[in-house]
């Protein structure tokens, strides 16, 4: 199961996607309708990471992975889409967990 919020990494590119929740996901059909990356993945708020598999009928499911995000991985991930984004002083950037970051990414989406 996954816990909103939360966001999308493409594999080499530092700019995240923001998803608020499952509704979002299961509405928002540009989110379905691009072609992801096999390494592309979801990080929901608990840090579980799900790979995003196309289905025929052009939705993408949501698979867990193995690997689960880590707090300081999480902290650097954000740091440098901040980074991406234009925003300074991002190495002084710091959160209490893995929630806390997600919703600051969509916070500054909002802006």
């Amino acid at each position: 199961m996954i816990k909103w919020p939360a966001i999308i990494k493409y594999q080499g590119d530092n700019e995240l996607i923001y998803i608020a929740s499952g509704s979002v996901w299961e509405t928002d059909q540009d989110l379905h309708a691009v072609v992801y990356d096999a390494d592309d993945r979801l990080i929901d708020s608990d840090g579980v990471l799900f790979s995003l598999e196309e289905r025929e009928d052009r939705l993408v499911i949501l698979r867990p992975v193995e690997a689960c995000f880590e707090l300081e991985e999480m902290v650097d991930l954000i740091r440098a889409h901040f980074s991406s984004i234009g925003e300074c002083c991002v190495s002084k950037f710091s959160i209490g967990s893995i929630a806390e970051g997600i919703t600051t990414v969509g916070q500054f989406e909002e802006r």
